[in-house]
């Protein structure tokens, strides 16, 4: 049994997440105490629960103690489960993109194809967008031999959630290949994505596009922003995401979601105000700077489409060597570039598996998951 203190580091929820993918991907059972002890509402919460309960699916594994409000729990792998079609829905705006980040390498490394249908917020701070795992995630392991798609069905925001991302994932033929960025090449490309949902009167994604290529020309860089308007999400709201391109292969990415400031809707317009963007990503040891932009709107009050913190500025200056391993969300309360968390150290305890018959035979699911495979792609 392996012993897993989640107050270790930062505490937060990807140790838990890591926790149970690393107990799935090796078949040994783990243990997890303390479980995000450092965090306002500690224990475990609906987004952490749903990370837990997909490994339990897709290994036919056994839990003990996990709910909403653990803080201690166990987790035992099972031998593997030949389904190909999952749907796991978090039943909050918990993140999506955080769940999807913890089973793509188990179902990367299964012997059978696999589509899943991941149920809540797709855009909301503190987690990797949809936009940054299509765009800066899916590319970099899809080079390392994972095969893997991803589509948004419907865009999820803070507070309802209630968004649909579909990822399948294909099995990886022979052993993943390991991706070396150790040094960043020169910016080529800066790019981005404004959506915005049921505001597209307010004009709020061209707006927060606008805000955007102001600041980055202003500090010397030009920038293509799409602007996607959208009606498919079952509530207003919106997301700015930009990329930055470099030499070599690199992408590197910044995103936020809105935010409502308290103002009162113009008369015929959607019961929602305009939203407040921003993007806080900073260069090793440098300090992000405020750009303020306000916008009059006719006859309306001033929308905040502004405090867009140097959204991909610090990336374009980078001259420290980039460290793959940090390409990534750090964590779930963290702020993120590309990857897939924050690392924890696993401590070898004593005691017997809860749950010895569901991690008996190996199985060939449990074959396909050898520690060696998965050990080059996801440290």
């Amino acid at each position: 049994m392996i012993e897993v203190d989640g107050s270790e580091l930062s505490g937060s929820g990807t140790i838990v997440r890591q926790a149970v993918m690393y107990s799935a991907l090796t078949g040994l059972p783990v243990h997890v105490t303390n479980a995000r002890v450092r965090r306002p509402q500690a224990g475990l919460r609906r987004q952490h629960l749903a990370v837990v309960e997909a490994m339990r699916e897709l290994t036919g594994g056994v839990t003990e103690g996990a709910a909403v409000g653990s803080r201690e729990f166990t987790f035992c792998p099972g031998p593997g489960r030949p389904d190909r079609a999952f749907v796991w829905d978090i039943g909050s705006a918990g993140s999506t993109t955080m769940l999807a980040l913890a089973a793509l390498p188990v179902l990367a490394l299964r012997s059978t194809p696999a589509t899943v249908e991941l149920r809540g917020g797709l855009f909301q701070d503190f987690a990797p967008s949809f936009f940054h795992l299509q765009s800066v995630i899916l590319p970099l392991v899809r080079r390392m031999g994972v095969v893997a798609e991803m589509q948004m069905e419907r865009p999820g925001y803070v507070p309802a959630g209630n968004g649909v991302l579909r990822l399948e994932v294909a099995p990886t033929r022979g052993l993943l290949r390991p991706l070396d960025l150790a040094e960043p090449g020169p910016l080529e490309r800066l790019w981005g994505i404004a959506l915005a949902s049921h505001l597209e009167q307010r004009q709020v994604g061209e707006r927060m596009a606008q805000a955007a290529l102001t600041a980055l020309q202003e500090a010397g860089h030009q920038a293509a922003i799409e602007v996607r308007n959208d009606a498919a999400s079952l509530q207003p709201g919106a997301a700015l995401a930009l990329f930055a391109d470099l030499g070599g292969g690199s992408r590197l990415g910044a995103d936020q979601a809105g935010a409502e400031p308290a103002l009162e809707p113009a008369e015929g317009q959607l019961d929602v105000p305009a939203f407040q963007l921003g993007a806080a990503v900073q260069g090793e040891g440098e300090a992000a700077t405020d750009i303020e932009r306000r916008h009059q709107g006719d006859g309306q009050k001033g929308h905040d489409i502004g405090q867009m913190h140097q959204p991909v500025l610090g990336l374009c200056e980078l001259s420290q060597p980039i460290d793959p391993a940090g390409l990534g969300s750090q964590g779930d309360d963290q702020g993120h570039a590309g990857g897939v968390g924050d690392d924890f150290d696993m401590g070898t305890g004593g005691g017997q598996p809860l749950c010895a018959t569901a991690i008996g035979a190996a199985g060939q699911d449990r074959q396909a998951l050898a520690p060696g495979r998965s050990g080059q792609a996801f440290q």
